[in-house]
């Protein structure tokens, strides 16, 4: 049995929520999932595994009971507020992971970053190696092949507008031809600058732009780059 704790907060996004159903769907085991107050009836409609609400978006109070009083093969930890976990007293009674997005350690936990950052350490490992995807199998064709932007709710260090830069960049150099792709670029709910975006690429058709989007399984799957 596994037991998977997400922050379901919607102002964080979905981001903590749909990678966490992408692994629990590679987990051929009984699944007890722990979520943030209020969130169930919203988001877990469609789970067919047991659901615990815990006591507030920040709370591991129930998780760690459970944890103590049950035989489990691990623990997993996917929410902003992760760091607070750090004297939990689980923590070294039963095993656990962390999905982190930056470099995070933990004593007795095993941190996993799906970014890239080339970091060693005992504790932590990287990279898009550990992204719980589905590979694609390349078929050429005709079609014109997707491109996905998106940096998540709130995307407050404006990598959007730097990666549609360098995007068109690619496009006036003749590297990147826009009759061959479509670029989506998805911007979430609290995203700023959403007007200045329009204008950056109302230039060239090849740019898609997306609002608040609730659910991005549709964009994802026919995506063939991100």
């Amino acid at each position: 049995m596994y037991l998977i704790r997400v922050a379901t907060n919607l102002n964080y996004g979905k981001g903590h929520l749909n990678r966490c159903i992408k692994l629990r769907n590679s987990l051929n085991d009984k699944v007890v999932w722990f979520v943030d107050k209020g969130t169930k009836r919203k988001l877990f409609v469609n789970i067919k595994d047991k659901v615990i609400e815990e006591n507030s978006r920040f709370s591991t109070l129930k998780i760690t009971k459970y944890a103590l009083e049950h035989n489990i093969k691990a623990l997993i930890l996917d929410s902003p507020e992760i760091k607070k976990f750090n004297k939990n007293k689980v923590l070294g009674k039963k095993p656990i992971i962390i999905l982190a997005d930056e470099f995070l350690t933990m004593k007795h936990a095993l941190s996993i970053c799906m970014h890239p950052l080339g970091i060693e350490n005992k504790n932590f490992i990287s990279g898009i190696k550990y992204l719980p995807v589905i590979k694609k199998k390349i078929i050429k064709n005709n079609k014109k092949k997707h491109i996905l932007v998106s940096f998540g709710n709130v995307d407050s260090n404006c990598i959007t507008e730097k990666v549609i830069q360098s995007l068109q960049q690619l496009i006036e150099t003749e590297v990147l031809n826009t009759n061959e792709y479509i670029i989506n670029i998805i911007l979430g709910k609290y995203k700023k600058n959403v007007n200045a975006i329009r204008k950056m690429i109302s230039v060239n058709k090849s740019f898609k732009l997306f609002k608040n989007l609730l659910n991005l399984e549709t964009m994802y799957k026919k995506s063939d780059f991100a």
